[in-house]
């Protein structure tokens, strides 16, 4: 409940300073309606189903993911010479 009322507020008070500023809308109006009738109340919805966890903010994050980064440097560098072939030149 607290993320739809989050969403909901930052929406409004998005559209309340580009009035107040006498700028151009940031979002369409259609773009709010739909983002505030359809999008947020599902993505609310989903995550009220979630439990709980008070020691999500406790837990350390992985350290060394040398050969994850090992993995991906390795697909750049096997990857970069092919680059130009596939980009269209006009």
């Amino acid at each position: 409940m607290l993320f739809y009322l989050k969403c909901q507020s930052t929406l409004t008070l998005l559209q309340l300073l580009t009035s107040i500023l006498l700028l151009p809308p940031v979002l369409s109006s259609q773009l709010v309606l739909w983002l505030s009738c359809l999008v947020v109340p599902l993505l609310s919805f989903t995550l009220m189903g979630n439990p709980l966890n008070r020691h999500v903010a406790q837990t350390a994050q992985a350290k060394n993911q040398t050969s994850f980064v090992k993995q991906v440097l390795l697909l750049i560098l096997l990857l970069h010479p092919f680059n130009g072939l596939f980009s269209r030149t006009t």
